[in-house]
């Protein structure tokens, strides 16, 4: 290496170095009080032709549901790091007006869903002001979603199973309120998103979360809306489906920061 690459390198290091601030975790523990919404389909053995069903007023899995949720992340003064998780499970009967599968249209049926989201995502932020930040990144969506219908009458069973890792583009805007009035109040919107071809999956992933924080020192809080739109279709075992699902609702819960 030449001298003026080891200068070239040299000033990117201490470029990177300038924007690595000193570590601050942050741990969120709380309640999501999500919805569940939308429809889905599954081909039957015999064609790929299918139409879809109601998630709520077909299956009966619309309840809302309250779910523990936990977030982790850690700002290196330009760079920030987070991942949030949370699972549930929900269970409902009712009657299908299409063919689901094999189960055909009019049947009764008991659904029970397990659902597990989580994502991890990395940001710079291209602006960093005392009382404002905008950042731009990456993310990996995780989706499991485990779909189970049993018809009651001649005990017919159908499923779809995703496990699938997507990745997306993702983005913050907070506003620290503190800075500009006496209570420790700050504001994020967070989003994230994709719509392509990923494993055997294709479709759009979106994600948005809009937080309000109450922080003292060490001990906070939150509340704000979470919604996940997941609209994919591919192959479940040897069946194709094609679904429009949406989670969304309410947040909160408490914060420790140091």
């Amino acid at each position: 290496m030449d001298g003026s690459a080891r200068c070239a390198f040299a000033s990117l290091l201490l470029a990177a170095a300038g924007c690595i601030g000193i570590p601050t975790v942050t741990i969120d523990g709380g309640v999501h009080a999500l919805e569940l919404d939308g429809e889905i389909g599954l081909s039957n053995s015999a064609s790929t032709g299918f139409d879809t069903i109601d998630l709520s007023s077909q299956l009966d899995l619309g309840d809302t549901e309250y779910a523990p949720i936990g977030r982790v992340g850690v700002d290196l003064g330009r760079f920030d790091f987070q991942a949030w998780g949370f699972t549930t499970s929900t269970d409902g009967s009712g009657t299908v007006t299409a063919d689901f599968g094999n189960i055909t249209a009019g049947s009764a049926v008991e659904s029970e869903l397990d659902l597990t989201l989580a994502q991890g995502r990395a940001l710079f932020d291209v602006v960093d002001l005392d009382f404002f930040e905008a950042g731009l990144g990456l993310a990996v969506q995780w989706i499991d979603f485990d779909l189970d219908v049993h018809e009651q009458v001649f005990g017919l069973d159908e499923s779809i199973s995703v496990q699938q890792p997507v990745p997306l583009l993702a983005g913050r805007l907070g506003v620290d309120l503190g800075e500009l009035s006496p209570v420790p109040v700050s504001v994020e919107l967070s989003a994230a998103g994709i719509w392509g071809s990923y494993g055997d999956l294709d479709g759009a992933v979106v994600d948005v979360e809009l937080l309000a924080r109450l922080q003292f020192d060490l001990l906070g809080f939150f509340v704000g809306w979470r919604q996940l739109q997941i609209d994919l279709e591919g192959e479940s075992g040897d069946q194709a489906f094609d679904g429009d699902v949406t989670t969304s609702g309410a947040v909160l819960g408490l914060t420790l920061r140091f």
